[in-house]
């Protein structure tokens, strides 16, 4: 930690300076001891912190973790509504926009790298800036083992703290939030479970409008719904992978490190390939910093680059199984402790991340040795391998395959993307009709964690592009279609009273029906996806003249304002703005009343709720419903649904063709 130490003393100096005055009045009798104690606690929580976010793990670098300085590379985010585009290299250049941000992309684009990366910048700056922030990095994942209790999110943060050695009473953790001491730094909400999603977004709200002092980040997968979509509170940004520019930087970085010395040439010619035509033929892999390091991995072993992005990972952990001796980028002894074929590490590997992955629900990333074990033995023995040892195979998987790494006394796989990747893998490769009646079973429950849903998907997809199949139309989508018809009696989709649907109203009293909520996760996706495959126009593109009554207005949380006359208020402004004309409009009976308002408060546009319900109540709304994105998108499936079922059938039937020589 001597890296940080000066700061950390400067930070927690001139915190404490600001905040003497008022910490006497609060009720601190003897100010000595309760700033050493504010120093011991502090110091503490950094110590622990530092431990998690310090190093972190490396693909190439088996057993080592590498300096995260050493190898952040800054790309630039872009806002998602306007043009604007921040640089990471700073905090300061996100937050001139917003005072909080919520930052969404792909799996292992580099929002986890970026967040710690914060982290660390934020202390190193207190040696220059006496007004510095205390920055607070928490892993959003905890929050499913967090207590189910209704509760202030800023108690969560509390409690994570304390757990890495904060041990201040909490009035005084308060008080500094009261007094806008902190940058929250909140990392992967998509690893919050569905059915904890909606509340902690509530909570993060919240938070945002309470503490409003105190900037926060959030990061995410980019996610269709249940996240935290209130734009007057969290400015969105997407992270875009890195240019041709930034991924060569990173090469570079990469080059300078100590497992790499002897290696000059190769990385190179693999930095000369990238500048000439390898990052214009692979941007899909070279944009991606984990990808990226798989595509220096086997450049180093001159293998080609397959298209798919299923067949490259496969093909990059088959080159390590095949040269575990031989490597030439990573000096590392990788000799196997286990003797398992190619095939049969592949597939239990995939085994072991399905178990994983799937029974804890998504929930669980960190393992004890003893749980670890658990799991290898009985992939082991599922297999028919119960004769190797399972601390043979969990070091040829730290050491050799580069996949799980240990820190402590945990072991973590070296990235998500790994785990889902060979989770959906592990399902692809099982019979058709147990695929079928997995996905029927599972994907439906309300309690099923969403995050299955999107990276199994999203990977299924991929391996039917390297396998020209079927399987995501034919074992994921038709089966949980008709069986999603099938517990709602036969009804159509657009019939379906559990649907909840978002109205979006423009100053000329046109708009559109959309959807909000359609009471199942997977068939929320389903529809984000075929919008994604330009299977139908994105939905709010309609301007549908709205019926002259105006509907009640139920649900305050999908309920939103858009004005760009007002870009100049701050976000406590705004929002309190947004609550003001939501109160109005519960008076409002009258679409033109509605428009009325807008006009007084200079607005372009309200979204509001309204469930299938109210809709067949009243003939003109229905009319609107029949014209609607929403309807057309759900008649669509319902096309999708026979045509695809049909599909089907007809690929059972076809006999091959044999051409026998005469």
């Amino acid at each position: 930690m001597e890296f940080l130490g000066l700061a950390i003393s400067a930070l927690l100096n001139n915190t404490l300076i600001q905040l003497k005055d008022e910490l006497v009045d609060f009720g601190v009798d003897n100010w000595e001891k309760f700033e050493t104690r504010f120093n011991k606690s502090f110091t503490s929580y950094f110590e622990g912190s530092f431990k998690r976010v310090k190093n972190i793990p490396f693909v190439l670098s088996g057993t080592n973790n590498i300096d995260l300085f050493s190898i952040f590379q800054p790309t630039y985010l872009k806002s998602e509504i306007n043009d604007v585009r921040c640089y990471t290299a700073d905090l300061d250049n996100i937050l001139k926009e917003s005072d909080n941000a919520w930052i969404y992309g792909y799996g292992g684009i580099g929002k986890s790298t970026m967040l710690k990366y914060f982290f660390l910048k934020e202390i190193e700056k207190a040696t220059s800036n006496n007004n510095q922030r205390i920055p607070i990095y928490i892993e959003l994942r905890k929050y499913n083992f967090d207590s189910k209790k209704r509760r202030e999110f800023l108690n969560f943060i509390y409690e994570e703290a304390k757990v890495l050695g904060f041990d201040l009473e909490f009035k005084y953790f308060e008080y500094m939030a009261e007094k806008g001491r902190f940058i929250f730094l909140l990392d992967a909400f998509d690893e919050i479970s569905s059915n904890n999603m909606e509340q902690a977004a509530t909570e993060i709200e919240e938070l945002a409008t309470k503490y409003s002092n105190n900037p926060i980040l959030v990061t995410s997968r980019k996610l269709p719904f249940n996240h935290i979509n209130n734009a007057s509170l969290f400015h969105p940004y997407e992270t875009n992978g890195l240019s041709k520019d930034e991924a060569i930087a990173l090469i570079r970085r990469i080059s300078k490190l100590p497992i790499a010395e002897l290696k000059e040439e190769v990385f190179e010619r693999f930095i000369n390939s990238l500048e000439v035509h390898l990052y214009d033929e692979y941007q899909s892999f070279a944009e991606n910093p984990i990808l990226l390091f798989l595509m220096l991995q086997m450049f180093e072993r001159n293998a080609s680059f397959p298209t798919e992005k299923a067949t490259f990972i496969k093909d990059s952990y088959r080159l390590l199984y095949k040269e575990h001796d031989h490597s030439k980028l990573v000096a590392l002894t990788r000799e196997f402790k286990t003797d398992l074929p190619e095939s049969t590490m592949m597939r239990v590997i995939s085994h072991l991340c399905f178990l994983t992955y799937f029974e804890n629900n998504g929930k669980k990333s960190e393992f004890t040795e003893s749980e670890i074990l658990s799991f290898l033995d009985r992939v082991l023995n599922d297999e028919g391998k119960s004769s190797t040892r399972a601390e043979d195979l969990l070091a040829d998987l730290i050491t050799c395959l580069c996949i799980i790494h240990k820190e402590g006394q945990s072991y973590y796989f070296v990235h998500n993307i790994f785990q889902e990747f060979y989770a959906a893998n592990y399902l692809y490769d099982l019979d058709n009709e147990v695929q079928e009646q997995f996905f029927k079973d599972n994907f439906l429950s309300e309690n099923m964690n969403e995050r299955l849903i999107l990276t199994t998907l999203e990977y299924y997809a991929e391996l039917d592009k390297e396998f020209n199949k079927k399987k995501l139309n034919y074992n994921i989508f038709l089966p949980i279609l008709e069986e999603l018809k099938r517990r709602n009696e036969g009804r159509d989709f657009v019939e379906l009273d559990t649907n909840l649907y978002r109205v979006s109203l423009s100053t000329k009293g046109e708009g559109d029906i959309s959807f909000d909520d359609l009471d199942s996760y997977f068939l929320c996706y389903l529809m984000d996806f075929f919008a994604e495959i330009d299977y139908f126009e994105d939905q709010d593109n309609k301007k549908l003249p709205l019926p002259v009554k105006f509907p009640k207005i139920k649900e305050k949380k999908i309920f939103f304002i858009f004005s760009k006359y007002h870009d100049n208020l701050t976000d406590q402004e705004y929002f309190q703005l947004d609550v003001k004309i939501y109160n109005e409009l519960q008076n409002v009976k009258l679409t033109s009343e509605a428009m009325e308002l807008m006009e007084k408060y200079k607005l372009d546009l309200i979204n509001f709720s309204i469930d299938y319900s109210t809709i067949c109540k009243d003939a003109a709304w229905y009319e609107v419903f029949k014209k609607s994105s929403a309807y057309e998108c759900l008649n669509f499936t319902e096309d999708w649904l026979t045509k695809t079922r049909t599909e089907k059938e007809a690929d059972k039937r076809k006999i091959p063709i044999l051409n026998f020589k005469k």
